[in-house]
């Protein structure tokens, strides 16, 4: 929370980003994860790294993507996969999908409520082009590719085996 870094970016600023780089191709939403690299990569730093603390999704979706570049993987979750939780017994931990209709049949399902606390808020989709408003959290952000950045979903009883693992190394299977 301290890197510096711009702390959020979302699909259609990183669009946005490289249509005005490159104004006579075609950008499309859901943008990819070479293309957010390169966004974050690109912007200048929000304070000097190590000064200001700052929730930061940024640096959490980077350093899943450097995981996967040390573990010689294509994405995050595969890493973590092959090199946490395939050695902790943990096998429903997953990436979570953002249009409700790509869900797995027994993923949770999300309820956010508004200030008012009574509907979940629309918001513009990240998933296609279009933009059209959709449910705050099923395509207004885009999970396929932010394994790093709250992307994932799993199992509670997974979640309880890492957490435990977490608090004591030493008294895990």
């Amino acid at each position: 929370h301290t890197s510096g870094l711009v702390a959020n970016q979302n699909g259609r600023e990183v669009r946005a980003a490289f249509r005005a780089a490159q104004p006579g191709k075609a950008w499309h939403l859901p943008v990819s994860a070479e293309m957010t690299d390169a966004f974050i990569a690109s912007r200048d730093l929000a304070s000097p790294p190590g000064k200001t603390y700052n929730y930061n999704n940024s640096a959490y979706y980077l350093l899943g993507r450097i995981v996967a570049k040390l573990r010689s993987e294509a994405t995050p979750i595969a890493a973590y996969q092959k090199h946490l939780l395939d050695p902790l017994g943990i096998k429903r931990v997953r990436r979570a999908r953002s249009l409700v209709n790509d869900q797995q049949p027994n993923e949770a399902r999300y309820t956010t409520a508004n200030s008012a606390g009574r509907d979940i808020p629309l918001r513009p989709s990240q998933m296609s082009d279009g933009e059209p408003l959709v449910p705050a959290g099923y395509g207004s952000g885009q999970l396929e590719i932010s394994d790093g950045a709250g992307g994932l979903t799993a199992a509670m009883t997974d979640v309880a085996r890492l957490i435990a693992m977490l608090i004591d190394t030493k008294d895990n299977a």
